[in-house]
């Protein structure tokens, strides 16, 4: 006889193993973002429309106690069905004449919501009892509670114990109280107490029982049951901000079959970002600029603690659902920083190195600046700090563009698939594609490099190949991106001291950042993107503006949209540049004061300068010349007509970097001209007359007024000597003479021309260009 007891038990547990084995984990979660200190930031509905967030700490003590105490007093005693509590229920339907009580323990509960059977009738108790036996044996009782936490229902499409109190109270499970765990544990049992101002004071009416008894039973104490009775209950849903939602499904896409994402983001400096890209875009809209993304990240980490991937608004602007922080844009001016690091690492310029400002053209590329002026001649770091185009073009064209390409892929930055020759001399003027994800992880992946190397002397062993945004993985691509060190530390000081010293305006005042946040702007080509990185001792701040379709306006400049956003984030940082110098990896050389080239012969001031440890200027300064000038020092002379002349230095340029140099220099001191009866000994080894507008090999519109009538075109040339007179001719054709200001009109048929220019001692210059008509341009 009891053998077949002991057979009978034996065959019911093992059906009961296998029948839990059925049960399966069907619940569709809801995926949620977590800033550093894991309080939700964002999340979304699961698939199923509920909110089923996970459960992603530990279930509080409190809540534990309360539950367990409320729907299953002997839990951690029975091994799935609490007899005792059976017999009562039994005994308590019959007495009643129907269902008042089930008997059913937590184990049972969790496995009916894992069966979703709504039946209360016998059969779906006895398989609830079936399902319980196996189910204990499949999982410990932690476990258990869990599950039960995770799924219980309270209200709504409200599913969860995480969901519940991220919904009704707005607050992280850890921060529980003793009457929130009361009614939390009550709820399940009648979700549809939570529905209405009626039902909620029933709902109240069971938390306070449920106070009541546990102070009954001697659980809490007394004070603890007083002051949990005044507590109220929460009578509607809070309203929860989604603050990251782009960078949530992000992460979703890249993640998807993960639920909980716990972040690096800062919820105060998120906070932040939001609040003040909210500010100034509520401005930017009144010139149709719709969206901005902004990210922060800290240097010593790499750690993203600020991503908004576009403006987030109770009104929503075109187009806002766009993460615009992955998003291919044109880069503008916003590289330019990095070229010139490079150069200054190779030696081939020098901080203070004079560069070329004249108009210029390579095979038709005509770039210009924005102000549409130039300055004749312009120290390199000033090219940074006044987003010069023409020198940045020289200077990529000396460092190769090839060269250059291939030097921002080892960067990092990864949206640049195409060839050098595609991308040509624009590369530097926003021909680059490029994200605000790899812009800030090139730039903040420098700083890195560059205080590591403070702080050590030496670098890291290892890079991450990314920047860190969630704590078990690294978003972007799993290539080592900086695995030699492609700048060294003393490169990048003279690059942040270039872009510390910008002294750009925002708006029409001069702002605060000069010499205390190293920056840099860009604008696209056809003001479609404005860029603005902003350097600091702790973050890197990156802001894109613009709208999201590529759509132009007039106005979207880096400098007017950009800049002012970053400068209002890094204020409420409260964030500097702080200039501390690599010594270790920085030598310093002599160079001329004036030019910035290594110093020469005639430089009569140097100044020591320091340039990267590896690197070697060999150029000396080509622009100090010594010449013999009369007495009164007011003409030059020569050996041969001046018995006794004066030897003088002049910083002398060349005649097209002259003549614009001297519009801005007004100090500008030029060489005096040949004395006239020494004008037959003149000897020059430099150029005397150059052509300066227009450029050779170029079109020039021939315009026309609005009678059809062709208007004239105005050449312009100059000459060393401010007293020399030129000559003006066209295909041949004198044209005239002109002396002082070196100008002169003519009305040239479209087509090909050539114009020659020269002065009475055969000093001459020429160029060729295509006239078109400017109603006839393609």
């Amino acid at each position: 006889m009891w053998y077949k007891i002991i057979w009978l038990c034996y065959f019911v547990w093992l059906f009961s193993i296998i029948s839990a084995f059925q049960l399966e984990d069907n619940i569709e979660y809801s995926p949620i973002l977590l800033d550093q200190e894991e309080k939700v930031l964002s999340a979304r509905t699961s698939p199923q429309g509920n909110w089923a967030i996970p459960i992603y700490d530990s279930i509080p003590h409190v809540f534990e106690k309360c539950l367990t105490f409320y729907e299953d007093k002997r839990f951690y005693l029975h091994l799935g069905i609490d007899f005792i509590s059976l017999i009562r229920a039994a005994k308590q339907n019959l007495m009643a004449g129907k269902v008042v009580s089930g008997g059913s323990t937590l184990t049972m509960q969790t496995v009916q919501l894992f069966r979703h059977q709504a039946g209360r009738d016998m059969i779906n108790k006895v398989k609830e009892c079936i399902y319980s036996i196996g189910f204990e044996f499949l999982n410990s009782k932690k476990q258990i509670l869990y599950l039960y936490s995770q799924r219980a229902p309270y209200g709504g499409n409200v599913v969860g114990l995480q969901s519940a109190f991220w919904k009704y109270y707005g607050r992280e499970l850890k921060s529980m109280s003793l009457s929130e765990a009361c009614l939390l544990s009550v709820l399940p049992n009648r979700p549809s107490l939570f529905n209405s101002k009626v039902q909620q004071d029933k709902l109240l009416l069971k938390r306070n029982k449920l106070l009541e008894a546990l102070r009954r039973d001697q659980v809490i104490s007394q004070d603890e049951f007083e002051l949990s009775s005044l507590e109220s209950i929460p009578f509607r849903v809070k309203i929860q901000e989604s603050k990251a939602p782009h960078l949530l499904y992000s992460l979703m896409q890249k993640y998807p079959s993960q639920h909980v994402f716990k972040s690096f983001i800062s919820e105060n400096i998120q906070q932040l970002i939001l609040k003040e890209t909210l500010r100034f875009s509520r401005i930017w809209r009144q010139n149709d600029i719709q969206n901005a993304a902004v990210m922060v990240v800290e240097n010593s980490s790499r750690n993203v603690c600020g991503y908004l991937g576009n403006i987030i608004d109770t009104i929503p602007v075109k187009n806002y659902w766009v993460d615009m922080i992955p998003a291919i844009r044109s880069s503008g001016s916003i590289l330019k920083p990095l070229l010139y690091a490079a150069m200054c690492q190779r030696g081939l310029i020098t901080p203070k190195m004079l560069l070329p400002d004249i108009p210029m053209n390579i095979a038709g590329f005509q770039p210009e600046n924005f102000s549409r002026d130039y300055k004749g001649a312009v120290p390199a770091d000033e090219v940074i700090q006044q987003s010069l185009n023409i020198p940045s073009v020289r200077m990529l064209q000396e460092f190769g563009v090839a060269a250059f390409l291939q030097y921002l892929k080892e960067l990092g930055f990864t949206g640049l698939r195409d060839r050098a020759d595609y991308y040509g001399l624009a590369l530097i003027l926003g021909g680059a594609e490029i994200s605000a994800w790899d812009l800030a992880k090139v730039y903040s992946q420098l700083v890195y490099d560059y205080q590591y190397f403070l702080d050590n002397n030496s670098y890291p062993n290892t890079n991450e190949p990314d920047l860190n945004i969630i704590r078990s993985k690294h978003e972007g691509s799993d290539q080592d991106f900086h695995s030699e060190h492609i700048l060294k530390a003393g490169a990048i000081f003279n690059m942040l001291e270039a872009m510390s010293g910008n002294r750009s305006t925002i708006g029409h005042q001069s702002h605060f950042l000069y010499g205390k946040i190293a920056w840099k702007t860009g604008t696209s080509f056809g003001f479609k993107d404005a860029w603005c990185v902003g350097i600091g001792e702790k973050y890197t701040v990156v802001c894109w503006v613009g709208n999201s379709d590529g759509r132009s306006r007039p106005g979207l400049i880096g400098l007017n949209t950009a800049a002012p956003l970053m400068e209002s984030i890094m204020v409420s940082l409260g964030d500097q540049y702080t200039a501390r110098v690599p010594y270790n990896d920085l030598k310093q050389i002599s160079l001329c004061s004036k030019s910035g080239f290594l110093s020469g012969e005639y430089c009569n001031k140097t100044d020591s300068t320091w340039i990267p440890l590896k690197s070697s200027v060999e150029t000396i300064c080509p622009f100090h010349e010594q010449v013999l000038t009369d007495k009164e020092n007011l003409h030059r002379v020569y050996r041969q007509c001046e018995p006794n002349p004066t030897e003088q230095v002049f910083f002398h340029l060349p005649p097209a970097m002259e003549y614009f140099y001297k519009l801005n220099h007004p100090d500008y001191i030029a060489i005096p001209p040949v004395r006239a009866d020494c004008l037959g000994d003149v000897i020059s080894t430099k150029k005397q007359v150059k052509f300066i507008y227009p450029p050779a090999g170029v079109d020039v519109l021939l315009p026309v007024d609005l009678d059809g009538v062709q208007n004239p075109i105005v050449l312009l040339a100059t000459h060393s000597n401010p007293r020399a007179s030129l000559y003006w001719y066209m295909d041949g054709k004198y044209l005239g003479q002109t002396s002082g200001e070196h100008q002169m009109a003519c009305v040239p048929d479209p087509g090909n021309h050539v114009f020659w220019i020269t002065d009475e001692f055969g000093n001459e210059d020429g160029i060729q260009v295509h006239a078109v008509l400017h109603n006839q341009r393609k």
